[in-house]
């Protein structure tokens, strides 16, 4: 009988803990969309951003080891998407000025990335230089 209502005690507090913990969490969103900050929506195509992610992903491995033959398809596959998205704002009629910065930002990421891709090129070519080099003077 006692453990009865030992156990009927501990299943009254938990009934009593977890929306008390939970609750925060559960507010959260309510608050988020109530307050005068809003989240910052990006309309970003999958493709472009599974290849900013495999970008970052190879940046994060660069410092245990060479990824330039690696992270040259992924600068790649960015350039192609970024030029694919711009070609969308082109093909728009009327451009905002919000569009206009939008093409901007864009075109200044372009240049980076197209900049990025040749010094990664240039690295690569170098080190197979390299290799070839050393295994010359080892023959």
């Amino acid at each position: 009988m006692k453990l009865d209502i030992v156990f009927f005690g501990y299943l009254l507090s938990l009934l009593i803990t977890i929306p008390i913990t939970f609750y925060p969490l559960l507010a959260l969103p309510q608050e988020i969309q109530n307050s005068e900050q809003s989240v910052a929506e990006f309309d970003v195509p999958y493709e472009l951003f599974a290849a900013l992610s495999d970008y970052h992903d190879l940046t994060q491995l660069e410092e245990k080891r060479h990824i330039d033959a690696e992270i040259i398809p992924a600068i790649t596959e960015i350039i192609y998407y970024f030029e694919e998205e711009r070609q969308k704002y082109l093909s728009i009629q009327t451009i905002s000025e919000k569009m206009k910065k939008n093409l901007e930002k864009m075109d200044a990421h372009l240049t980076d990335f197209k900049n990025e891709l040749l010094f990664r090129k240039k690295v690569l070519e170098f080190r197979i230089l390299l290799k070839k080099q050393q295994q010359l003077k080892s023959n």
